[in-house]
C-alpha cells in the first residue's frame, strides 16, 4: 500500500525511509536532531543517533535490497506512527518479513526520538 504523505512530519518520515532503502546514511543522519534516541522493545534501551546509524550499516551488510511496506502510517500530535514489514532477502537468499510498528517523533523539522516494536528473530 502506497501512503502519499500529507504534513510535514509524514513528509519527514518518508524522506527518512526512502533514505534507509537507498543506504543514503548521510541523509538519516541529517534528519536525526544532534539528541536523537530510538528506542527497541528487544534491547530494551535507548541507541544513540550513531548506534542507529551502525544498526542501519549492519541491516545493508546482511539483507539486500531492504524495502519498508508501510502497512499504516498515520500523524500523532508529535510526530508519526507506522506500521511496516520490513523486505528483503538474506545473504543466503531466504526471504525477510519483519513486522515493525513505530512512534517516531519530530520536532523543528528532524527526528528526535523512535520507538520500535519488532521481533528481531524475523530479520
Amino acid at each position: 500500500m502506497k501512503i502519499e504523505p500529507t504534513g510535514e512530519a509524514e513528509r519527514l518520515v518518508e524522506r527518512l525511509f526512502a533514505a534507509i532503502e537507498n543506504a543514503d546514511l548521510d541523509t538519516v543522519a541529517a534528519i536525526y536532531a544532534p539528541d536523537f534516541r530510538i528506542w527497541h522493545n528487544h534491547l530494551l534501551r535507548e541507541l544513540t543517533a550513531q548506534e542507529s546509524l551502525d544498526v542501519l550499516r549492519e541491516l545493508h551488510r546482511t539483507v539486500s535490497e531492504p524495502r519498508y511496506e508501510i502497512v499504516r502510517r498515520v500523524a500523532v500530535p508529535d510526530g508519526v506512527f507506522q506500521q511496516h514489514v520490513l523486505r528483503g532477502r538474506r545473504r543466503d537468499g531466504t526471504e525477510i518479513a519483519a513486522h515493525a510498528a513505530l512512534h517516531i517523533a519530530v520536532s523543528n523539522g528532524q527526528v528526535t526520538r523512535a520507538e520500535e516494536y519488532l521481533d528481531p528473530a524475523q530479520i
